[in-house]
């Protein structure tokens, strides 16, 4: 299991006892059985509603970017890694430290991201507009040679 379940699972447990809430006493009020709490909060549910993950984080108290604040997103977990790797190869064998940089940096996108879907309350218009925006953006970036330019000087 991927180490997002497990820190996610730990946040969730650490919140829930500061709030003096029993495991069954959450269960009830975020309407799921206890067993579910169970295994969210020991890492071992891989498949999280974004829903599920709102209620718990109101029940709690507490943000979704204070539950999600950390290296969660690890781009070594995604299918992509070979073509990664064949992208940041370079002669000074600093692959890892380039990942380590771009998982910083994406973890950083992920946040604030998630920090702008709930200031429009998760809408699903608003979502799809600011991530088609955000698309639009990467791809026009892509697609300029001027950086590649800038950035080899």
């Amino acid at each position: 299991m991927p180490n997002i379940y497990v820190e996610l699972g730990e946040k969730i447990r650490k919140y829930r006892k500061k709030k003096k809430l029993s495991t069954p006493e959450l269960a009830k009020r975020l309407n799921i059985s206890t067993g579910l709490v169970n295994n969210i909060e020991n890492g071992r549910h891989d498949v999280f509603k974004l829903e599920l993950l709102l209620k718990i984080s109101k029940e709690l108290n507490v943000s979704l970017g204070e539950l999600l604040q950390s290296n969660y997103i690890d781009i070594r977990d995604l299918s992509i890694q070979e073509e990664l790797k064949k992208i940041l190869k370079d002669k000074n064998n600093k692959t890892n430290e380039k990942i380590d940089y771009i998982n910083q940096k994406l973890n950083e996108i992920f946040i604030l991201f998630l920090a702008t879907m709930s200031k429009y309350d998760y809408n699903t218009k608003a979502i799809d507009y600011i991530t088609n925006h955000i698309l639009e953006e990467l791809n026009f970036i892509k697609d300029l040679d001027v950086i590649e330019n800038k950035v080899s000087t």
